[in-house]
Parts: structure tokens; sequence; C-alpha cells
């Protein structure tokens, strides 16, 4: 019986390693720098303005609540590591309220 050997994809031996590895950094560079993002959104990343401390507490509780509420719908809940749609309606709640969102 005859077997044949296995021809390699690129005539240089190692290439194809050297673009695995390349990929793999730089998928992992693009993943880091998304995590900043990936914190759930809170009063202190708003400024209250003329709004007493008692207000902001108040309004972001509500934000916060309408926000969960609105994950569990449309989102992963729990299971979202962006909180992507937690943060969206938190923002637009807090926007409608009259807070803007300090720079980061």
């Amino acid at each position: 019986m005859h077997l044949m050997q296995a021809k390699p994809l690129v005539d240089r031996p190692g290439i194809g390693c050297r673009w695995m590895h390349a990929a793999i950094i730089a998928i992992a560079t693009i993943a880091v720098g998304g995590c900043t993002s990936m914190a759930v959104r809170t009063a202190a990343d708003y400024d209250p303005g003329s709004a007493a401390a008692e207000k902001l507490a108040k309004d972001a509780d509500a934000c916060a609540r309408q926000a969960e509420a609105h994950q569990k719908v449309y989102g992963l809940g729990p299971y979202d590591p962006t909180h992507g749609s937690y943060n969206w309606m938190y923002d637009s709640c807090m926007q409608a309220g009259g807070y803007q969102r300090k720079k980061p």
C-alpha cells in the first residue's frame, strides 16, 4: 500500500503559523480594546448639573429599573457581557431627564 505524503500549503514552512499568530494578536487587541466600553452605566457617569444629589439618585434608580426591564426583553439579560441594551436604555433615560454623560 502506497501512502501519499501531504504537501505543504505554502512553499516556505512556518509562514502559515506566522499569519495565525498575527491574526490571534489582532483579535486579542480588538477584544481588549472593546472591554473598556463594557461597564454598566451608573449615576457616576453623568454630570448632575444643577440637580440636587437626591434627584440625581432618584432619576438614576428609575433609569436603572427601566434599563433592566429593557435588557430582559431586548437584550441577553445577565448573559450580555457588553451590556449594550442596558446602557442604551440607561443613556436614553438619563438624557431625557436632562443629564449629560461625562467625557471618558
